[in-house]
């Protein structure tokens, strides 16, 4: 290691990451838009779902991952995206920094 590095914990690499996302407004895309550093990404956010297969009086939650695709942000809104996900032609839209913070988005690399 270099004089020159600097380690950090995770937790300290979590909170640059996060600051960085949140500062990041946009970046630069084409002459008539600009888009957020986000678009364009292939993300994994996790649900937690009711197991309607257990058959028990208490409501059982699962933790599911879906694969999606950053189309865009809201218009006048840019902490919230658009995502389509794999196999649903429906698009939803997502305030993704409150997600990361809770863990449950992911940045596929």
């Amino acid at each position: 290691m270099s004089s020159k590095t600097v380690q950090f914990t995770i937790e300290k690499l979590s909170e640059n990451l996060f600051i960085l996302i949140d500062e990041a407004s946009a970046v630069e895309g084409t002459k008539t838009y600009e888009k957020h550093m986000l678009v364009g990404k292939t993300v994994l956010h996790t649900f937690e779902e009711k197991d309607d297969k257990i058959l028990t009086k208490r409501k059982i939650l699962t933790k599911k991952k879906y694969k999606g695709y950053e189309i865009s942000t809201v218009p006048h809104f840019n902490h919230r995206f658009n995502i389509k996900y794999q196999d649903d032609p429906a698009i939803y839209t997502y305030k993704l920094l409150d997600e990361m913070k809770n863990g449950d988005f992911e940045i596929v690399v």
